[in-house]
């Protein structure tokens, strides 16, 4: 569901990546107020539309997924982003209560599973969100067919969420 195929370049310095970008028909930056920044890059999400991550790599490294509209999401240390890459400027941003673990595929991709520090929650197109989930510390989630499995550092038994509503089910 990450980098979508898509042209991606890392950068030495936040000064190299912007320098590259200003030399674009069209970019976005995301990220900028980053915390001692450790890591930039660039992706060409259209031929005229590139972004920049800016990203201090707290939880893991930057992901990028295009959602079924066609808007880019991109979670970065412990942030959202959508980005319209036809328009190419930013939507919406969100803050997240913990470190971005990264996104998980969900069957229609109308929306994205968003994996983090403390919880999941499901977001859409727009920069909403559809439903959150706050937990304690999560070590893994995975989504199996029609439910999502999701264990939790204090707990031996992961817990299994319905990716509709966001409802714990069970505990297995």
């Amino acid at each position: 569901m990450t980098d979508l195929g898509l042209e991606r370049r890392e950068w030495d310095s936040k000064a190299s990546m912007l320098a590259y970008l200003m030399t674009t028909e069209s970019f976005v930056v995301v990220g900028d107020d980053a915390e001692a920044p450790r890591s930039f890059t660039s992706y060409k999400l259209t031929p005229h539309t590139e972004v920049g991550i800016i990203s201090s790599e707290n939880g893991g490294k930057p992901e990028v997924s295009r959602l079924a509209n066609g808007i880019v999401l991109i979670g970065h240390d412990s942030s959202l982003t959508w980005v319209d890459p036809a328009a190419g400027c930013t939507l919406a941003s969100r803050q997240l209560v913990g470190a971005f673990f990264g996104f998980r595929g969900l069957p229609e991709q109308r929306d994205a599973l968003v994996v983090h520090e403390l919880g999941l929650l499901r977001v859409d197109g727009a920069g909403h969100t559809k439903w959150c989930l706050d937990t304690d510390i999560v070590e893994d989630a995975r989504v199996e067919s029609d439910r999502i499995i999701l264990k939790l550092m204090a707990q031996e038994e992961p817990i299994v969420v319905e990716p509709n509503s966001g409802s714990v089910l069970h505990e297995r």
